[in-house]
């Protein structure tokens, strides 16, 4: 995760083909995920995802795979 010129970006080594969807929740004890934009399918070996930087004082992330 880099956070540069007002956006946060993410980016992992992935399977080509599958679709990934990133969540973040600024709470990790409610345990509530809400979804970054839409699933990502993977093309290559390396999946990135950008958002502005939020005005969140601290937002955790996670990737799941998207059925």
């Amino acid at each position: 995760m880099t956070l540069a010129n007002g956006a946060i970006t993410l980016t992992w080594t992935a399977v080509p083909g599958l679709a990934y969807q990133v969540q973040y929740t600024t709470n990790l004890a409610a345990g509530v995920w809400d979804n970054l934009g839409s699933p990502a399918t993977v093309a290559n070996a390396t999946l990135t995802v950008s958002e502005v930087q939020p005005p969140d004082p601290q937002r955790f992330y996670r990737v799941v795979f998207s059925p």
